[in-house]
């Protein structure tokens, strides 16, 4: 979870801007390679000129990220040579180069969400056995466990997991997203709105995470006006993200409120997927739900996130029999980590 999360991050545009010949250029490939998985984009990123040792270390292990989720580890692990020897203190690299290199890629399993959970669950045994000398080390480990025991339905395991790794590294990136995300899938989203509220309080900065997870907290908890604030500053905090002004715009629509110019602003974003591109589509009223459905072709996230938006449309609409509809057929995808997951799984019980 820690390792894989910080290497799919996009950096951020003063990151990038760093003696970049063009930032937006490079932007678009770090967000297209790490959260669109596109290799010709990753390929293309790592070879781009105007980028310092650092955040050319970054593009590499951005594509080692994506090549280890496709399976290609031999070739992750050149990325991750190259990645170290341009920044010997990338530690996402080194967390990533640790993983493969273990015995029966070790920690690669228990990081993987589509591994077998019994398999996940022993590599992450192992892994949290062979991190002792290590407070960091284990963190990292107990963070991934944690993610696994979630999965499997162990909620208070995943949770002294976390409790432990608090304990070993205070103070270490995403320590309480790892926390809201264990509580947001056993479901007890007051809790975890309690922690990203505490966690914002806290931190120096505005984080777009964690703004991100308490405008979900607060949507799912009935709090849709409060939703839509949250979302647009975790969109400020963090411009290069697009699914917070997504979400404040769909939230709005619920309010009565006008979205159009902001969906239209996200439907030139050069950034925009096929999926994005046609659900952006269907809320402005230009196609129907066939177009987001024919686009949905990455597999069962995809499908989640089509059906999710085709019911959304539809209830905004009034059409509570084809709302609930695919609401139904979102949460029959059973992707629990999507937001569209548990934003149609609550809907569907409002219906």
């Amino acid at each position: 979870m820690a390792v894989f999360s910080a290497a799919l991050r996009p950096l951020s545009a003063r990151d990038i801007a760093r003696g970049a010949e063009s930032e937006d250029a490079i932007k678009e490939a770090f967000v297209k390679c790490g959260l669109q998985q596109d290799l010709e984009a990753c390929d293309a990123l790592v070879t781009m000129s105007g980028m310092e040792d650092v955040v050319r270390s970054n593009a590499y292990a951005t594509r080692a990220a994506t090549l280890t989720r496709l399976g290609r580890t031999d070739e992750a692990l050149k990325d991750l040579g190259a990645a170290l020897k341009l920044d010997p203190q990338n530690r996402d690299a080194l967390m990533l180069k640790i993983m493969l290199l273990g015995d029966a890629a070790e920690g690669m399993n228990c990081a993987n969400e589509n591994a077998d959970i019994a398999d996940r669950l022993k590599d992450c045994d192992t892994w949290v056995a062979s991190a002792n000398d290590d407070p960091r080390l284990q963190a990292d480990a107990l963070d991934a466990r944690a993610e696994a025991l979630a999965d499997a339905g162990r909620f208070n395991d995943a949770l002294a997991d976390l409790d432990r790794a608090d304990h070993q590294w205070p103070n270490r990136q995403d320590a309480e997203l790892h926390r809201i995300d264990v509580l947001r899938l056993a479901g007890d989203y007051p809790k975890a709105l309690d922690v990203a509220r505490k966690a914002m309080a806290d931190s120096i900065f505005d984080d777009a995470g964690l703004l991100a997870a308490e405008g979900e907290l607060l949507y799912l908890t009935g709090d849709r006006a409060g939703a839509v604030k949250a979302f647009d500053a975790a969109h400020k905090a963090g411009a290069e993200q697009i699914l917070p002004a997504f979400w404040g715009a769909i939230i709005r629509l619920e309010l009565k409120q006008d979205a159009g110019n902001d969906l239209r602003a996200m439907l030139a974003d050069s950034r925009m997927p096929p999926l994005g591109t046609a659900i952006l589509r269907l809320r402005l009223g230009e196609v129907g739900p066939d177009a987001v459905l024919s686009a949905a072709t990455a597999g069962a996230n995809a499908r989640c996130v089509a059906y999710f938006n085709i019911g959304h449309d539809a209830r905004l609409r009034g059409d509570q029999v084809a709302a609930r509809a695919a609401f139904r057929k979102a949460v029959d995808t059973g992707r629990v980590r999507l937001p569209e997951y548990r934003a149609a799984k609550y809907l569907l019980s409002r219906l």
